[in-house]
């Protein structure tokens, strides 16, 4: 009940900005627009089961003829996760057993991405322009990423390693595309909720938003939010990051007491 009061108020709060800080429309002026996510920081505790974000827009300098009209604009917002460097790994059956074979090193990867819209993505704007902002998951890649093998050249977005690690954030919820997301509160005014899973990854996360009139781009805007380790989970990893050693050496002493006492328990 608190965080939706909090909702309405910030959502006010942007409507009136973008209407208050823009002139009227002029023949050489373009059509402004203002994206804002409902939480800028979003913690993770022991607890942490994930969290609901909304994400409000509001378009402005709109000629008359065109606002009277029902949504007459195509909006779109993608989400990026801060990018990371991983091994991707392929299992073999060797001498009867699964073992690691062939490895891929996988970098500048985004941990995170989301598109969110209204109607489906192949029907906003044009292919040249999904394709340069990166609007679709194949495309955000191919814009955001860069693949490559050691010592080669760019990695193959159809190779088994990249399919699957995308597999495998699908499967966890972290790549995803909804077409059904964006509601349209009026003409210019949106709102699109979505939900961080238990696991996303720590970091700096960027919405942008991108207004397309027809197969024009007319406008687009940004606002981003973080999300990192909070409460004891923020000391103890601050502690393991800047006292490696001491860490290890208290995790070892750690394992060995809980070794004793699960045997002294167990011969009372």
């Amino acid at each position: 009940m608190f965080s939706q009061i909090r909702n309405i108020i910030k959502f006010i709060i942007l409507v009136l900005g973008v209407f208050s800080i823009t002139s009227p429309a002029k023949a050489d002026e373009g059509i402004k627009s203002v994206i804002s996510v409902s939480t800028k920081v979003v913690g993770i505790t022991a607890d942490f089961t994930g969290q609901e974000l909304t994400i409000f827009g509001a378009l402005s300098d709109i000629p008359k003829r065109i606002s009277e009209e029902e949504q007459p604009f195509q909006v779109v917002v993608r989400i990026r996760g801060p990018k990371q460097d991983i091994i991707m790994r392929k299992k073999a059956r060797i001498a009867g057993m699964w073992l690691n074979d062939a490895a891929e090193n996988l970098s500048q990867m985004p941990s995170y991405f989301a598109l969110l819209s209204h109607k489906a993505v192949n029907e906003i704007g044009t292919d040249i322009w999904r394709k340069k902002l990166g609007l679709g998951l194949d495309y955000g890649l191919i814009q955001e990423t860069e693949f490559r093998k050691k010592k080669q050249g760019k990695i193959d977005l159809n190779s088994d390693f990249v399919q699957a690690y995308i597999r495998l954030k699908k499967n966890d919820g972290l790549f995803f595309e909804n077409d059904t997301a964006l509601r349209f509160l009026s003409p210019t005014v949106f709102r699109a909720d979505i939900e961080l899973p238990a696991n996303v990854p720590v970091g700096i996360y960027r919405a942008d938003l991108y207004v397309f009139d027809g197969e024009k781009l007319i406008s687009s805007s940004f606002d981003s939010f973080s999300v990192s380790k909070a409460g004891l989970e923020k000391q103890i990893t601050r502690f393991a990051i800047d006292y490696s050693l001491f860490y290890g050496i208290a995790a070892v002493f750690m394992a060995i007491f809980a070794g004793w006492l699960a045997n002294y328990v167990m011969r009372s």
